[in-house]
């Protein structure tokens, strides 16, 4: 396996050391070190010098990922820490800086897309807690990858804590803060660091720069990315990591209806990246501009068929960290593999939705109907689709229908092929409007 190596800007030689125990399967860690007891500290270490030795003796002595190079610090540490990655924010997968200082006039663009998790004693009377609180501060305004995380009433010793954290305690004071909904929210800090890579690194610049054009253009909804945590994603299949999210620009008093729009088989193969643009033209986001609702909208991603155990596991994380979602009006709609999708998950979790919109599928009829039968549903294809597809619609509006729904819709869009009929749909206001008029109280 290809080892880790975390960079520790400190003065002095070169060494490499074994891991602390419980570190060493992430591999190696390169240490800068003073030599001598009083030996005076280059202001900025010997970084470089440790970047030759990583590209040059230590990848032909270890299988180094250059894809997963770490930087951490703590005080002088945690300046030199910023400063590396101030200085090569493209040759760090992420960093930890702690009790350290960015300096006021640096750029803070620069490093708004390295994943940083920094960590300061609030009590700190060595390092003034402003060295961190202040450049976080910058980086929340540039909606950077960027945590915070203040430790209460802890002095000089953050390292001590943050080096070693798994996870916030209200009661101590332990709070980490979130500068965008991009950030991994992961909890325990080796998990979470090494989680991140640099293509990961590359893919979520290059989001955050057609996300930047989205919510220019957009009017209505400010569009987010939600990344799940890692200990979530691994309970969510095939899901992605990233969901995109939109949520009203003036948002009124109260709880908002959730509105969860499921993408077809074609971005199955496409990048985060590409979904994030297609979603913003002829799918979820789109439809959330275009429709200038009180809601918020979750589009989720996925490389295979939705699963509707994934999806569900998600929906309760996605209740319990947004708070202001009114939990009597969820709503799901979804065309193709998204209809299909919409299908499964209302059979089997009909319970969680107060309206549906299955489109563009063949249908298949498993399962009891009559667990539908309260279940408001709205099915739409395109009248030039396949036979199968128009005829699967129809039968599962017929058998909704017969197992006592009153509250069914059928749409077929005159001489629209599938593509037509996706934009039909995710463009369909009047669906919009009419999911929204329903609650699981009515």
């Amino acid at each position: 396996n290809a080892s880790d190596v975390q960079i520790y800007p400190e003065p002095g030689s070169i060494t490499v050391e074994d891991l602390p125990e419980g570190m060493r399967k992430f591999g190696a860690r390169l240490i800068g070190r003073i030599d001598e007891a009083g030996a005076v500290r280059e202001p900025y270490g010997v970084l470089d010098e440790a970047l030759e030795l990583i590209d040059t003796k230590l990848t032909e002595q270890y299988k180094i990922d250059a894809d997963r190079v770490y930087v951490l610090g703590h005080s002088m540490g945690g300046m030199g820490t910023f400063t590396a990655i101030y200085q090569h924010p493209d040759r760090f997968a992420a960093a930890i800086p702690s009790a350290g200082i960015f300096f006021p006039w640096l750029d803070a663009k620069r490093i708004q897309d390295v994943p940083i998790w920094i960590f300061h004693g609030d009590a700190d009377p060595t390092v003034d807690y402003i060295g961190s609180s202040h450049p976080f501060q910058r980086l929340k305004k540039l909606k950077a990858n960027a945590k915070f995380t203040t430790l209460k009433d802890v002095k000089h010793n953050a390292n001590q804590y943050g080096f070693n954290y798994t996870g916030d305690d209200i009661e101590k004071g332990y709070i980490t803060e979130y500068a965008s909904d991009r950030v991994d929210k992961t909890d325990h800090i080796w998990d979470w660091l090494f989680r991140q890579t640099r293509s990961r690194q590359v893919e979520d610049a290059a989001l955050n720069e057609t996300l930047k054009g989205i919510n220019d253009r957009f009017k209505n909804v400010d569009v987010q990315l939600v990344e799940w945590p890692a200990a979530l994603q691994e309970n969510l299949g095939e899901l992605k990591r990233i969901a995109f999210m939109a949520t009203p620009v003036e948002k009124s008093e109260g709880k908002l209806p959730l509105l969860i729009t499921l993408h077809g088989g074609g971005g199955r193969n496409m990048s985060l990246n590409q979904q994030l643009e297609r979603s913003a033209k002829v799918k979820g986001l789109g439809l959330s501009e275009l429709a200038e609702k009180d809601m918020i909208l979750l589009e989720p991603n996925t490389a295979a068929p939705f699963d509707p155990a994934s999806l569900n596991i998600m929906l309760d994380y996605v209740l319990a960290t947004y708070p202001d979602i009114d939990t009597n009006r969820i709503y799901v709609m979804g065309h193709s593999m998204g209809g299909r999708g919409t299908w499964t998950w209302i059979n089997e979790s009909a319970d969680r939705f107060a309206a549906a919109s299955p489109n563009g599928f063949s249908a298949s009829y498993s399962g009891d109907a009559e667990g539908l039968a309260r279940l408001p549903i709205w099915g739409m294809v395109g009248g030039a689709d396949k036979p199968e597809t128009i005829a699967g619609v129809k039968g599962m509006v017929e058998r909704v229908r017969e197992a006592g729904n009153q509250r069914v819709k059928y749409t077929e869009f005159p001489d629209a092929n599938h593509a037509a009929a996706n934009a039909a749909v995710f463009s369909s206001v009047e669906l919009v409007d009419w999911m929204l008029g329903f609650s699981k109280v009515d």
